[in-house]
């Protein structure tokens, strides 16, 4: 009986700090974020555990994106203005004098 007593106290703890782990890591979470999440894996041992890991893995499989495409959706076309150029020199191309 020790033996299984020692098993499941050596599993709940792996469980546990890999979902610790992966919680410190993540980039998505603020710092709060992570305290919540840390407090949620070791008040709630099991069910904390799996329910963050389950959390992050969601969080995983989305892509990271940068803060400039924030503002484009996936296939979005940039038209720049056709307006004077930013150097100002002419439109023209330089063999057409």
């Amino acid at each position: 009986m020790e033996v299984w007593a020692t098993a499941g106290v050596t599993v709940l703890l792996i469980l546990n700090l890999s979902a610790s782990i992966s919680a410190v890591r993540s980039v998505s979470l603020t710092r709060a974020q992570k305290w919540i999440h840390l407090l949620l894996i070791w008040l709630l041992p099991v069910v904390g555990a799996i329910l963050i890991l389950g959390l992050l893995s969601t969080d995983r499989s989305q892509p990271c994106r940068s803060s400039d495409e924030d503002s484009q959706a996936i296939g979005d076309v940039t038209l720049l203005d056709m307006g004077p150029n930013p150097c100002g020199c002419s439109e023209s191309s330089p063999d057409s004098d």
